[in-house]
């Protein structure tokens, strides 16, 4: 059945290819050696743009739509087939999240290259929630969202202009010299991390789903329950009776929900044990313009929620959307 379904989305690829053959500024743009690089999602779009910066003839796109979260599960489109076909390089997160950058890919732009941003990373066993199937590297069910611990996404940093040096060696010494900086700032962030680990009274949390499991690890937190198992996937009321249970036994201190989620699930169970949430943001999505430093910004600002949340900071800690 596997190979049905990859032999159908080549034909569709061959197909889209076919009708919406590259764009002419591609082929220009290539006899300019100039390099046009494809960033899977959000994370890694903000993490290449700070080590390309001021790079001449470089330019970075991002793939997915910026609001979009995690390409769990994504289904390329003519439009992204069309980009990269257009481009030299795609940059992904790895880990098995982006389950399209196989096949599709290659039958999209077979000179394509592709920069493995967790390349060296040791993964953490997905214990619930949406895993991936690691590649040959990585068997088994992992957790791929890695780039929510500021400490390894300044070793995505580091990998992806690595990358682009052996790609791109005429440049190598503005790329790596990027990514200094870049991972320079990131030390403070990771700096933080550390400060707020130290401030933490309490440790128990449940959280909307195993997106933030290295970043609790980075705190010394311990996520005794996720809200849904697989994100769009609610859970039974049987599963929820479940979890009001576990938050009251295991006295759980604060409830975490997304930006991307609506917060009702996390709002039925903060009424139901009396445990205030909060609502963290994963870096996956943005609605706004998207700067050099968002990741920066928005990992500040989840730091400062977490020790409102549980340094004992806040008698009612309740956030809202």
């Amino acid at each position: 059945m596997r190979k049905l379904i990859s032999l159908a989305v080549c034909f569709i690829i061959s197909l889209v290819l076919f009708i919406c053959p590259m764009p002419a500024h591609a082929s220009s743009s290539q006899a300019k050696n100039d390099l046009h690089i494809l960033a899977s999602f959000l994370p890694i779009y903000v993490f290449t743009s700070n080590v390309i910066q001021g790079v001449p003839g470089v330019s970075v796109e991002l793939m997915l739509p910026p609001g979009t979260g995690c390409p769990h599960d994504y289904t390329l489109t003519p439009g992204d087939l069309k980009k990269i076909a257009a481009s030299s390089v795609l940059v992904i997160n790895g880990l098995g999240i982006e389950e399209f950058a196989g096949r599709p890919v290659q039958a999209a732009n077979p000179d394509i290259k592709i920069i493995d941003a967790s390349r060296g990373i040791t993964p953490l066993e997905a214990k619930e929630g949406h895993s991936h199937h690691g590649h040959e590297h990585h068997p088994g069910r992992i957790n791929a969202h890695v780039w929510t611990s500021p400490a390894l996404a300044a070793v995505q940093v580091r990998n992806i202009a690595a990358s682009l040096s052996a790609i791109d060696p005429k440049h190598s010494v503005l790329y790596r010299k990027n990514a200094a900086k870049f991972t320079a700032r990131l030390e403070k962030l990771i700096s933080g991390v550390k400060d707020t680990a130290g401030k933490l009274k309490k440790r128990k949390v449940v959280a909307f789903h195993n997106i933030f499991d290295y970043l609790a690890r980075d705190l010394g937190l311990t996520v005794v329950a996720y809200i849904e198992e697989d994100p769009g996937q609610p859970p039974s009321a049987g599963k929820l009776n479940k979890l009001v249970q576990t938050i009251q036994k295991e006295k759980v201190a604060a409830i975490f929900a997304e930006p991307q989620y609506p917060p009702r699930l996390a709002q039925v169970l903060s009424r139901e044990t009396g445990v205030p949430f909060y609502v963290l943001d994963p870096v996956n999505a943005a609605r706004g313009s998207v700067g050099l430093d968002y990741y920066e910004k928005v990992m500040h600002a989840n730091l400062a929620i977490i020790q409102k949340a549980l340094a004992g900071e806040l008698t009612d800690g309740r956030n809202s959307y």
